[in-house]
């Protein structure tokens, strides 16, 4: 069973944030986005490699990688991910 962490974020959300998003608000200032009940960690790893992999960020795509290999995603699903995705991204 996975273990809930809980991430540090350097900053609450904006103020003029909680007008339009007061859910993503609350969310960034308890800092328990990871906690979150619906999705549990290996679709939330899915989601996150989704979003890094356009960026070429490597460090945070590395460090993402090994959490997602934790929670069960294998290394086809992260190369057929990606190949899914460079489709999408004007491969």
């Amino acid at each position: 069973m996975w273990r809930a962490v809980r991430i540090r974020l350097t900053a609450p959300a904006p103020k003029n944030v909680k007008a339009i998003a007061p859910a993503l608000t609350r969310y960034t200032d308890d800092r328990d986005v990871w906690c979150r009940t619906g999705l549990g960690p290996r679709e939330r790893n899915v989601v996150t490699l989704s979003v890094l992999t356009p960026t070429g960020k490597a460090t945070p795509l590395r460090s993402r990688l090994g959490h997602g290999l934790t929670h069960g995603i294998t290394l086809a699903e992260v190369a057929r991910m990606t190949t899914h995705l460079a489709f999408h991204l004007g491969w």
